[in-house]
């Protein structure tokens, strides 16, 4: 008779997490993820980044870029606008998880024709 005790299959959401953990060390530039709990992924992405040891930016067109805690980051404020959200990636030299822009409504402006 076997004393071995099974451990237990991971769950689906251990599973997702350990999988965009390895989304994260393996240098992704971009993760689009579309979800109606975005407080829930805000929270998993926060964490699967500090199990990286990255560290993690939020971005929406009325507070700016912010870390984990809410704090304005740079460009904080300024980057209102998606494509100042996406300068700040690109400008970005820290290791950092750059902000997730909410760009589903954005439309980039119009040019004049020539």
């Amino acid at each position: 008779m076997s004393t071995a005790t099974q451990t237990p299959a991971p769950t689906a959401g251990k599973k997702t997490a350990d999988d965009v953990q390895a989304l994260i060390r393996a240098r992704n530039s971009l993760l689009w993820i579309v979800t109606r709990e975005e407080v829930r992924v805000e929270r998993a992405l926060a964490e699967a980044a500090a199990g990286a040891n990255y560290e993690i930016r939020f971005w929406d067109c009325g507070g700016g870029v912010v870390d984990a805690a809410g704090e304005e980051k740079a460009p904080g404020s300024g980057a209102k606008q998606p494509g100042q959200a996406l300068k700040a990636i690109a400008e970005q030299k820290a290791r950092a998880v750059p902000p997730p822009p909410e760009m589903r409504n954005w439309q980039p402006p119009k040019r004049p024709a020539s």
